[in-house]
């Protein structure tokens, strides 16, 4: 819960978006906010017999659902598309699934 208000507080302030953007890598720049803001709310890093970190972990796949969201959104954006290029779409893959051969 705590990595989506973060995310989604970076993905609606402007300011943030560009400069989260900006950076070299986001990944890593998510990681070290949540470590941040998550020092407070857990008290034990839970750990697997080999080292890893059940946090990270989590933080990292997170991370990954939240920006491939954001990337769509943005390329949605960016390419003037809106929900009739949505449905296009849809009706391509339908066509195409289908066997039909055109669209």
């Amino acid at each position: 819960m705590h990595c989506w208000q973060v995310f989604e507080e970076i993905k609606t302030n402007e300011t943030l978006k560009v400069q989260f953007l900006g950076a070299g890598n986001q990944r890593s720049l998510f990681v070290q906010i949540m470590d941040r803001v998550s020092d407070s709310q857990f008290a034990v890093d839970n750990y697997c017999l080999k080292g890893h970190s059940l946090k990270s972990f989590i933080v990292h796949r997170l991370f990954n659902c939240f920006a491939k969201n954001l990337v769509k959104e943005l390329s949605a954006e960016a390419s003037g598309a809106g929900q009739n290029c949505h449905q296009l779409l849809k009706k391509r893959k339908i066509a195409k699934l289908s066997g039909e051969t055109r669209c």
